[in-house]
């Protein structure tokens, strides 16, 4: 059966479904979310809206289902991109040895 695609705001007009598909950006505005609970106020919209459908969807007994790639994709991003991660501890390594930190967190990790 292929997957039928629902927007957030379409959400209550359609039969409530037994299992969702989240993609990165949904796992990873999740993350965000639950890293900036506290300052709201720094959450980009996207990132609010994310966290109330997955409320909405928990609340409603949906199964939220993620492939392995999206699971490898939010960890890296959990790694290397969070704050503290493997790229800031790179460009602090960097400064304590006097170099230059370039400006891609990219480079400054290689």
């Amino acid at each position: 059966m292929p997957a039928v695609a629902v927007k957030f705001s379409d959400y209550q007009k359609h039969p409530k479904p037994k299992r969702v598909y989240c993609d990165s950006n949904f796992a990873i505005s999740l993350l965000n979310w639950e890293r900036l609970k506290t300052k709201q106020h720094l959450l980009p919209p996207a990132d609010r809206a994310c966290y109330s459908f997955c409320q909405l969807l928990l609340n409603d007994g949906v199964e939220i289902v993620a492939s392995l790639f999206t699971y490898q994709e939010v960890l890296h991003f959990y790694c290397f991109q969070f704050q503290g991660g493997m790229y800031d501890v790179a460009a602090n390594f960097l400064r304590s040895k006097g170099v230059t930190v370039p400006p891609s967190p990219h480079k400054q990790f290689k």
